[in-house]
């Protein structure tokens, strides 16, 4: 016991449950794991290197904890995904003020209690600003969607710049959409069509026909 140390991983657990969820509760995850990192984790890297920080798994684990909790309608396709992430932000907030999170699978077990209090305030502070709605949403339209869109064809892009209303945002990201579902057969065509080929070169080298036999023999 002096020598060795146990860890429990739940890890084939949390797979299964995570491909449970629904598209949008998906989508959140990513969406929040994205948030985090670039903001949080990246200026805790940058201004705070010695502080104790959040990680992935706390925001896995705040998921795994509001979809037990709450009810489907809660998730539905109506829903605002900035606002759910907002509402999330902000439980995760709470945690962290009361450092206090407890594992999905053993409650008993509290994930931040590595944090102290001086670096609770400081994520506390963070996480305040990136809550807010209008914060958020502004954020994602020019860290994620636009950032995206740069990709697109230039009639699509053209259309981020002047965005000046809800309507015309919504138009530019319809037109994105657009775009990236007329793609997409063409890219799923030219990713299975290499796969299909490597297979292809991996049977004529080791064939064990004749034709590959004398084909090995020369």
């Amino acid at each position: 016991m002096n020598r060795h140390q146990w860890r429990l991983s739940f890890s084939r657990a949390e797979v299964v449950l995570i491909n449970s969820w629904t598209p949008v509760q998906q989508i959140i995850y990513h969406m929040l794991r994205f948030v985090v990192k670039r903001e949080i984790l990246s200026e805790m890297e940058e201004k705070y290197p010695d502080f104790p920080k959040l990680s992935n798994y706390h925001i896995k684990t705040l998921m795994l904890w509001e979809c037990e909790h709450q009810p489907q309608s809660w998730w539905s396709k109506e829903s605002s995904l900035v606002r759910l992430c907002s509402s999330l932000l902000q439980k995760l907030s709470g945690w962290v003020a009361d450092r206090h999170c407890p594992h999905y699978f053993l409650d008993s077990c509290n994930l931040l209690v590595h944090l102290e209090e001086v670096a609770s305030q400081v994520i506390c502070n963070i996480l305040a600003r990136i809550a807010e709605e209008s914060f958020l949403l502004h954020w994602f339209v020019d860290n994620y969607i636009r950032t995206y869109a740069q990709r697109c064809p230039q009639e699509v892009l053209a259309l981020f710049e002047s965005v000046r209303s809800s309507d015309k945002l919504e138009t530019a990201i319809c037109a994105v959409v657009k775009w990236k579902l007329a793609a997409l057969p063409r890219e799923l065509y030219l990713e299975h069509h290499k796969s299909e080929a490597q297979v292809a070169a991996l049977l004529y080298l080791y064939r064990s026909d004749s034709a590959g036999i004398d084909a090995l023999a020369k």
